[in-house]
């Protein structure tokens, strides 16, 4: 009997190419020394022996390498996370608001954040994105789309906020962060993709730096950590950690892996001791790739603001190759198999790539000379997005998340279920935004939306294996 995973698995490890995507130690070559050159590392897979402390109750090693972690992102408690950013995001949630606390969020933000709704139970009102037309981006919220809204809903016991956006995007979020704290409630934030922005003064300012009281940051996707090491920070006094530990205690194993904290205290260190000459060397090489590409690249233009665009992670590069009659779907696949070039994240037209501390000069030559073979390459017929992308806006909201989850089901094919309540939140994946949103009608302009990505080749997230929706019943 085989072991497909496992093989799938060594396969893709041992396919020749270069990958510009997460986990951000580069398949090995950029984790700490230690970690890399252990031989056994079965050896490491340890639970709770004496001297290794308790995740759930730390007093010794775990509280110390916890403690050294709130030092280097300058918060005043930090938590190890073993299931990645999803699990800071509920535990943020869960200690602030509670069953039918309203929270103000982004209507882009990660699947994640409505799954933590269910189980809080909050009730959210959506802010409206910035909308990059040229781009068909969505941004973060505007300073003025925050206190609009917090005028609105006075009743708000939290803001969520995302910083940066999978496409390296960031916003106002100090500006944020003081209207926020002017009504009295805290400001969290999804900083999945921002846990380097601490280590170099050119990349955008830290979400904690920034003001804000709670910040999750997946360690894994841009700092030489294994996946799933993540970090949830807390300062100031307008969230209890001791509701955070509360929250962390329901939702982590209490058989946490110890290669994954570890991890977090190796890239820790590393970030710690030499993070900021391996970003400029980062730094550097990006520069280098966006000065000459076929295609455009994603960029601040100070003739062109955008609203709720502040600043662009410069290790991030988003680049549209539908100017060459490309799908990002086509163009993802055209470069893995014929170029060994792998991105980070493919849109109906966007392709994303992410520079980490342990890319080097011939890496970058590789991905720009696989670009322009790409751009020479005649793009395959109908690769293009059949219908309009549809701008993120907040929808008919008929049930909070926990409410959709929680009524009787139904399941229908999408092109049926126009009219009809979502009991689910419906992704391209990646980056994980919803277009669909549990409790929310759902829309012909999302169905039609949804239809094109499939058959253009994009991955939705939220159907069952024959493609139907769930949907409330009344």
């Amino acid at each position: 009997m085989g072991a497909p995973l496992w093989e799938a698995l060594c396969r893709a490890a041992a396919s020749v190419g270069s990958g510009f995507h997460t986990p951000g130690h580069n398949g090995g070559t950029g984790l700490p020394e230690p970690l890399k050159y252990w031989r056994n590392w079965g050896a490491l897979d340890l639970s709770e022996l004496e001297g290794l402390d308790n995740l759930h109750a730390p007093v010794g090693v775990i509280a110390q390498a916890q403690q050294l972690a709130a030092e280097a992102w300058g918060a005043e408690r930090s938590w190890f996370l073993i299931n990645g950013s999803t699990v800071g995001i509920a535990a943020m949630l869960l200690a602030t608001v509670g069953e039918g606390d309203t929270v103000l969020l982004p209507r882009n933000c990660h699947q994640s954040v409505l799954h933590a709704l269910v189980l809080c139970g909050a009730k959210p009102v959506y802010l409206e994105a910035s909308w990059d037309s040229t781009w068909e981006l969505s941004h973060g919220p505007t300073l003025e789309s925050v206190e609009v809204s917090l005028a609105s809903y006075p009743e708000a016991r939290a803001v969520l906020v995302v910083h940066p956006t999978y496409f390296g995007a960031t916003g106002e979020v100090a500006a944020i962060a003081r209207a926020v704290h002017a009504q009295g409630i805290p400001l969290l934030v999804d900083a999945a993709h921002g846990a380097h922005f601490r280590f170099h003064e050119a990349l955008p300012v830290c979400a904690l730096a920034a003001g804000a009281d709670v910040v999750v940051h997946s360690a894994h996707k841009t700092l030489p950590a294994l996946t799933q090491a993540a970090l949830l920070h807390q300062q100031g006094s307008l969230v209890d950690p001791g509701r955070i530990e509360a929250a962390l205690r329901l939702l982590q194993s209490t058989s946490p892996s110890y290669l994954l904290m570890a991890s977090l205290d190796l890239a820790r260190a590393q970030m710690v001791n030499s993070g900021h000459t391996l970003l400029a060397g980062a730094l550097v090489l990006a520069e280098k790739l966006r000065a000459h590409l076929p295609f455009a690249v994603l960029a601040m233009e100070p003739d062109r603001p955008v609203p709720g665009l502040a600043a662009l992670d410069p290790t991030r590069i988003t680049i549209d190759v539908a100017g060459c009659g490309w799908s990002g779907f086509a163009a993802e696949a055209w470069l893995n198999q014929e170029a060994g070039v792998r991105a980070e994240l493919a849109t109906h037209r966007h392709l994303v790539f992410i520079l980490n501390t342990a890319h080097g000069l011939l890496d970058i030559e590789k991905l720009r000379s696989a670009l322009f073979a790409l751009a020479a390459e005649p793009a395959p017929a109908g690769a293009l997005l059949s219908c309009p992308v549809p701008r993120p806006r907040p929808g008919e909201q008929r049930l909070t998340p926990r409410q959709a989850f929680e009524r009787p089901h139904r399941r229908l094919p999408l092109a049926q279920a126009i009219g009809c309540t979502s009991a689910a939140a419906v992704s391209a994946y990646p980056p994980g935004v919803p277009i669909v949103l549990p409790g929310e009608a759902i829309s012909a302009e999302a169905v039609d939306y949804l239809l094109a990505l499939t058959a253009a080749g994009g991955e939705i997230v939220g159907l069952d294996p024959q493609g139907r929706l769930a949907l409330c019943l009344d």
